[in-house]
């Protein structure tokens, strides 16, 4: 694990190099192994937070429309996570998930913010606090937009000041 001072966001750590911009990636499998990578690297999260992850998609589909774009929030159980995190991807061009609480219904995602959660009772609350900021016209297109990890770090940061 990095020995960096953690960037704590709402009890989360955020770094650039947990940030991938344009990612390329022609499906929801594919754009979560991506990201989960980099977490699974920077030793954020255990090398079982992957399969873990793309195993809770299959049963619990994290897509979510906004009028801005899709959005996917993965994530998994605490015993796959090292410590608390959030990874996120824009991607290249969107990746077809299944909608949060309707399975049958696709989502075109556009960007990723991938979770390490360490405290399942926390989860919920950094769940709302997220879905509420984006609420806010223009901020996921800002994000989106963004053309450095640091500053996709910062923008984001600024959301939850």
């Amino acid at each position: 694990m990095s020995n960096d001072k953690p960037n704590l966001l709402l009890g989360m750590d955020l770094r650039p190099e947990f940030v991938a911009l344009d990612l390329c990636a022609d499906t929801a499998g594919a754009a979560i192994e991506a990201l989960a990578q980099k977490l699974i690297d920077a030793e954020v999260v255990k090398p079982s937070f992957l399969p873990a992850i793309l195993k809770r998609e299959e049963e619990f589909c994290t897509g979510l429309a906004f009028d801005e774009m899709g959005i996917a929030v993965p994530h998994t159980d605490p015993e796959h996570v090292n410590a608390p995190c959030i990874g996120i991807a824009s991607l290249q061009k969107p990746v077809t998930f299944q909608s949060m609480g309707t399975p049958d219904v696709p989502c075109e995602v556009e960007m990723l913010f991938m979770l390490g959660i360490t405290d399942p009772h926390t989860q919920l609350d950094f769940l709302q606090s997220l879905m509420s900021s984006f609420l806010v016209s223009g901020r996921l297109t800002a994000l989106k937009a963004v053309d450095s990890p640091e500053r996709m770090v910062e923008l984001f940061e600024s959301y939850f000041e």
